[in-house]
């Protein structure tokens, strides 16, 4: 799969200007990854950093995790407001009217397998549900250790917000966000969300795979419903252009405008994601 490294800062952004800046994290077991905001929401800094731990070793994730938190000197500036979002492929939608927040391990109990997890929950009104989740405990403390205040929020929480505001108004749609390894996947009909899930692609034939299928269970033609990327894809490479195949159109999303002016050679929709967490209206 395609990778979007970046590592920006402005010359002009330090630890003084950081107390009118907001900060924007999203952390998981593969990478963590940071947008430093001005008042106006250009970006001050926008980075990544790959974890080698990975899912499989707890230890050595927190251990990796916490070298990181500690030795990113933006991480430890004073903003005006911070926030942190977690990432993971455990989430799932529950309608408004069955939902029930001391129940939450019940939802995914023929989901995963066997474990501990930390279970939490965003709510989303635009579409009259909640967006459960199970995470890695250590993800979850880490995450509220060094972002206190504020309870973690899901990535997709976040980017479900984002959809409502952009899909059109008397069509289908369809999304999709790549970090590394996962893409996230959502249907909409008229800004109504028909679909959420997020699917493993080692390759970029599982990526085709997945979203052909989404195309077939909706019944939605790829000659005149657009795809809509962000994330890890660069345009042109061998993902893109594998999609191009069997999809007529490919967009690549775009953030606000004051967003789009980004760093020269860091194409926005690589980091629609820390975009749509820095939109989120707070709690």
């Amino acid at each position: 799969m395609d990778k979007c490294h970046f590592d920006y800062i402005d010359p002009s952004f330090d630890a003084n200007s950081a107390a009118q800046a907001t900060l924007n994290v999203i952390v998981g077991t593969e990478s963590i990854s940071l947008y430093g905001a001005g008042p106006a929401g250009e970006p001050l800094a926008l980075k990544t950093q790959t974890l080698s731990a990975g899912q499989s070793d707890t230890l050595s994730l927190k251990t990796e995790w916490s070298k990181v938190l500690e030795e990113e000197a933006i991480l430890n500036w004073s903003y005006e407001s911070a926030r942190c979002a977690v990432f993971n492929a455990q989430a799932t939608l529950v309608p408004r009217r069955m939902f029930d927040a001391d129940r939450l391990p019940e939802y995914f109990t023929l989901l995963l397998p066997p474990g501990d997890y930390t279970y939490g929950y965003d709510v989303l009104t635009e579409y009259e549900c909640f967006l459960a989740y199970a995470a890695d405990p250590t993800l979850n403390s880490l995450a509220e250790q060094y972002f206190p205040g504020e309870k973690p929020t899901h990535l997709a929480t976040s980017w479900l917000k984002h959809l409502h505001n952009i899909a059109p108004a008397n069509d289908f749609a369809i999304f999709a966000n790549l970090r590394h390894q996962i893409v996230q996947v959502a249907v909409l009909d008229r800004q109504n969300l028909l679909f959420y899930n997020s699917f493993q692609c080692q390759r970029p034939n599982d990526l085709l795979y997945y979203i052909l299928l989404i195309y077939d269970q909706f019944k939605l033609d790829p000659e005149t419903i657009p795809l809509t990327l962000s994330g890890c894809v660069e345009e042109g490479s061998e993902t893109y252009r594998l999609l191009l195949r069997y999809i007529r159109e490919i967009r690549l999303a775009q953030a606000a405008p004051q967003q789009r002016q980004g760093p020269a050679g860091i194409p926005g929709h690589y980091w629609l994601d820390l975009a749509c967490l820095a939109a989120m209206p707070r709690s």
